[in-house]
Parts: structure tokens; C-alpha cells; sequence
């Protein structure tokens, strides 16, 4: 609890110090070193044996249970694209509204999209390695891999308890800076709306949010099944919900005026009306099979899936 209670207060410091001196500063610390402490991993993971079968299984596809499993596997994907993005939760669109007129929507949308792709690949480099390098056969993912499995895997690592030791704190520096950095980002889109719409300023609204968000997070920080089931919902129920409101007010809504803000944003000397018509069908489409297939998971196949409806209460 006083962990949970310092990682709040963390955030919303950093969130109500403001854009430039708080958010930006602590983004240029926290991106870099990710990546430079994911690099050290992922160069020791090669050294370890056995670990040559986390890489087969890592880059060698199973189209065959890709193709069996597509209807579990789809939702899954795009859950954790969304997440991984932050596009389901509003962030993109707050940080999107503090770029200049000579910024590019779509130089930055490149970046982040490479960005994301380059440490997704890297943490599989680290982490399944060393799953398989200490004999630990990779489970379903999500809570139970971060705290159940590579603890396991870490205790077992050769050159006994002091390496897994080291390697641990490293692996959890690196899961700690991840979600600081994604709650700030959370906690900014919050606070902005709050600012924005009722005038609020930014310190009052950034203690009241994290005050709030430090409340609703109290059940994850005692018993892992509420932060299994807020995970569950987040990424099953809101994130897709999410997501297909802005594809039905962008694409539905705002229509052409979407088209010139695209134009304006990206500084391209055109965009082709082909956009607005792929986002309203092809890309609506794809967000309605997949809030289909969850909803069918969350209500009418029960005890299903990983996540469920209703909350851990017993």
C-alpha cells in the first residue's frame, strides 16, 4: 500500500508540475532509459543456455494456430495495440492538441509507431530467453507472466541468487518506468479534461484525479484478481468501446472537417478522401468484430475467458 501510495503521488507531481517542466521532462529521462536497460537484458539473455529456444519461439510464426485461434487471438492483439498506444483512453488526442502548427501528425505518428514496435520486439527478446533458459514454460501472459513466471525464472537463473537478484531489479526498474510512464499519461488526459471543460487548475484537478485513481486502485494493490479483472475490463470492454466512439465521431460526425484537420496536422499537400471512407467502413468494421467477439466472451460465455463481468468480490 505505501508503494502504491508513493507511485501516486509520483505521478501526480510530475502530471501537475505541467507540460514542459513536468510531463516532458519526465518522458526524456524514462523512454530513454527503457530502452538502454532493455538493450543490457536482451545482450545478456544471449549469453544464457537454453535461451536459444525463447528465440525459436519468439520469431518462428504458427500460422496453423494463428488460424485456429483467430477469434481469441484478434481481440487480444488489438487490446494490447490499443493499450500499448494509448489509443483507446484519449492520450494520443491530449497530447496531439499541444503540438505546434509546424509539427507533423504524421513525422510523430511514425516515431511512435517504429518506437513502440522496436521495444515490443526487445522485451520479447528479454523475456522469453530467460523463460526458457531457466526451464519455465511461458503461461497466458498479462499479470501472471510479470509476477509468477519471471520471478520463477529469475530465481532460477544460473550463477545463483545474487544474478537473478541483479537481473530482477533491472527487470522491474524497467516494468516500474512502463507504468509510470503510463499513468501519467492517463492521469494527463484526465486532467485536461478537467481543466478544459470546467475551468479547473491543473494542481487541484492532477491531486483530486490521482487522489481518485489512488482509491480505485487500492483493491489491484492488495489482491492481484482486482488488477487481473481491471485489466480484463480495460482491455476487453472499455478500450474497444472507447475506440469505436472516436472512429463513429470522427469518421460519422465530423466527416470532411476530420479530412482537413488530418491535412492541416500531417502538412501533406493532400489527403485522399479514401481515408475518411477506410476509417468509416473498413476500420469500423474491424472494431465491430472485435466488441463483438468480447462482448461475447464477457456475457454470453461465461467463465470463457481470462477476464469476467463481474468483479473478484469473494
Amino acid at each position: 500500500m505505501v508503494t502504491h501510495a508513493v507511485f501516486m503521488t509520483t505521478v501526480i507531481v510530475i502530471v501537475a508540475a505541467g507540460i514542459e517542466r513536468g510531463i516532458e521532462l519526465a518522458t526524456k529521462f524514462m523512454v530513454p532509459s527503457v530502452i538502454v536497460l532493455l538493450i543490457g537484458l536482451a545482450v545478456y539473455a544471449v549469453t544464457l543456455p537454453g535461451s536459444g529456444q525463447g528465440y525459436d519461439f519468439f520469431l518462428t510464426p504458427d500460422f496453423g494456430a494463428v488460424a485456429a485461434n483467430f477469434t481469441s487471438i484478434l481481440p487480444l492483439a488489438f487490446g494490447q495495440a490499443l493499450f500499448s498506444l494509448s489509443l483507446g483512453f484519449s492520450v494520443m488526442i491530449t497530447y496531439a492538441s499541444y503540438l505546434g502548427r509546424d509539427d507533423s501528425l504524421f513525422a510523430d505518428g511514425l516515431v511512435i509507431a517504429v518506437t513502440n514496435t522496436f521495444v515490443g520486439i526487445l522485451a520479447g527478446l528479454v523475456v522469453l530467453p530467460l523463460l526458457f533458459a531457466a526451464g519455465v514454460q511461458p503461461g497466458e501472459g498479462g499479470v501472471g507472466a510479470v509476477f509468477i513466471s519471471i520471478p520463477t525464472a529469475l530465481a532460477s537463473l544460473p550463477g545463483g541468487g545474487f544474478v537473478g537478484r541483479a537481473v530482477g531489479i533491472v527487470f522491474f526498474a524497467i516494468v516500474l518506468v512502463a507504468a509510470l510512464s503510463s499513468a501519467i499519461s492517463l492521469l494527463e488526459a484526465a486532467v485536461a479534461y478537467a481543466v478544459d471543460t470546467f475551468g479547473l487548475g491543473r494542481v487541484p484537478a492532477a491531486v483530486g484525479l490521482g487522489v481518485g485513481a489512488f482509491v480505485l486502485g487500492v483493491p489491484s494493490a492488495i489482491d492481484t484478481a482486482w488488477l487481473e479483472w481491471f485489466d480484463g475490463i480495460s482491455v476487453t470492454l472499455l478500450l474497444p468501446l472507447g475506440v469505436l466512439s472516436v472512429v463513429l465521431f470522427v469518421g460519422w460526425a465530423m466527416g470532411s472537417a476530420a479530412t482537413e484537420e488530418l491535412r492541416d496536422g500531417m502538412g501533406l499537400g493532400g489527403v485522399s478522401p479514401a481515408w475518411l471512407w477506410t476509417l468509416r467502413t473498413v476500420v469500423l468494421l474491424v472494431v465491430l468484430v472485435v466488441v463483438a467477439l468480447n462482448f461475447q466472451d464477457l456475457f454470453l460465455t461465461p467463465n470463457a475467458g481470462d477476464y469476467y463481468i463481474v468483479p473478484p468480490l469473494g
